[in-house]
């Protein structure tokens, strides 16, 4: 029989996801009640293309992705790779990012960022440009607490194709113009936005919830409901 040790190395999802084959279809199924902690860089790292990565569970009976340090990420550097129905929140302060996402055709649906006392996450998800098509759906972000450092919750970084929708964020961001809760950091082209919920606080420096750069394309953002503490009065409803 295998060690103590041993045995928690089967039980970690980055293990798995070496034990699949590309392309075909593998599904890592996560057990409700799965606890992980990720303490670097690409803790998980899900690098074989085309596999899923499902959380089995409700409410807080979801899988549980920890962030012990302030550099651990999720990492998502294969083409086609679905995560769904897991839990993530910090566990130290100011997680720079979360999900690092750096393939195309990545989706993630149904995940739940929960805050931690004491601890706050500065970015949700950080894209490059070879992010494409990435799909970001029915996904609950919860912080009350803002991070020391201005906030892109999701920087998209010239991505083509992406797909934000039916998600609700209710978050209070850094208080800086560049605090932002969806932001085209850099030009996208064909990107939607539609049927989110976004109640962003923090302070009156902010100015926007949605925010591309001007070079940004063939973007259609509709269909949205923020609400924001702006300069602009103590309460912006904004309807896009």
């Amino acid at each position: 029989s295998r060690s103590s040790a041993a045995s928690d190395v089967y039980k970690r999802q980055d293990y798995a996801i070496g034990l699949c084959t590309a392309n075909k279809g593998d599904v890592i199924i996560v057990m409700a009640g799965h606890a992980e902690t990720l303490t670097a860089a690409g803790g998980i790292t899900a690098d074989v293309a085309g596999i899923s990565i499902i959380g089995l569970g409700r409410g807080s009976l979801r899988p549980t992705i920890s962030f012990g340090n302030t550099a651990a990420t999720f990492a998502i550097s294969a083409a086609n790779v679905l995560v769904r129905n897991i839990r993530v929140t910090p566990t130290v302060d100011e997680v720079v990012k979360m999900f690092h996402i750096t393939a195309a055709y990545a989706t993630l649906d149904g995940i739940e960022h929960f805050e931690t006392a004491s601890a706050q996450t500065i970015q949700f998800v950080l894209t490059s440009a070879a992010a494409d098509y990435l799909e970001i759906r029915n996904c609950y972000c919860y912080q009350v607490n803002a991070a020391g450092s201005a906030q892109s919750w999701i920087a998209l970084v010239g991505i083509e194709g992406g797909i934000i929708e039916d998600n609700t964020f209710r978050l209070t961001l850094n208080n800086a113009a560049g605090s932002v809760t969806i932001h085209g950091s850099t030009a996208c082209i064909g990107t939607v936005v539609r049927r989110n919920t976004i109640v962003q606080l923090g302070g009156t420096s902010q100015v926007s919830g949605i925010l591309f750069v001007d070079s940004s394309t063939g973007v259609f953002v509709h269909d949205n409901r923020c609400l924001l503490y702006t300069s602009d009065a103590a309460d912006d409803l904004l309807c896009v």
